[in-house]
């Protein structure tokens, strides 16, 4: 059945998801170690890439029950449990259990993988809507003649009387020169109408 290759490659596929483990900060501490033993299971990696090998080796969920209880009451006893895995792995106590917590760690990287994600109508709507409908203007066009049906034109005489006031006269000498330095011309006040007229709307 090439059980060493099969048993090569679940450990090359063990300690690539330890590293996985280590990087997303998934850890495996000592209780968790303990109850696994206490419970009588051994787990071991089995190559992912054979959905069958499991299966066909007796091993289930990447584990195996080996017991590790005493005959007689049926107890986890701490003496048939070394003498287990002296038999069935050739490990010490200490060397089993970094073995296992570093299965248990596998393991649980594995269980990340087969969790489907999933995503809600909501959500999914909400992400659309971000995404397509949303815009950012980082300036607006607005034209002139759009812009006059909102504007109120003040008669002549009320241009005059508005004029007259110092702080407005400032706002009209100062339209008039940005006017003429946009068209190349230099300033004048021959022609006070639209500058006035901009600067009272505007206000």
């Amino acid at each position: 059945m090439g059980l060493m290759r099969v048993a090569l490659d679940g450990l090359v596929e063990r300690e690539l998801l330890v590293n996985e483990a280590n990087r997303l900060g998934i850890t495996v501490n000592e209780e968790e170690v303990t109850d696994e033993i206490y419970n009588g299971f051994i787990h071991v990696s089995v190559p992912s890439d054979n959905a069958g090998l499991s299966s066909s080796l007796n091993v289930m969920d990447g584990k195996v029950y080996a017991g590790f209880r005493d005959p007689k009451t049926k107890r986890f006893e701490l003496k048939v449990y070394e003498r287990s895995i002296k038999a069935l792995v050739g490990r010490s106590p200490t060397e089993f259990r970094e073995e296992q917590a570093r299965e248990l760690l596998a393991a649980k990287v594995r269980d990340i993988v087969r969790t489907p994600v999933r995503v809600s109508e909501v959500e999914a709507f909400e992400s659309y809507v971000d995404e397509k409908s949303t815009a950012t203007l980082t300036y607006l066009q607005v034209r002139q003649s759009w812009a006059a049906k909102y504007v109120v034109s003040p008669s002549p005489g009320e241009l005059d009387t508005w004029e007259k006031e110092t702080e407005n006269k400032a706002l009209v000498d100062a339209a008039m020169k940005e006017r003429s330095t946009k068209d190349g011309r230099r300033p004048t006040r021959s022609s006070p109408t639209y500058a006035r007229t901009w600067c009272a709307t505007c206000t």
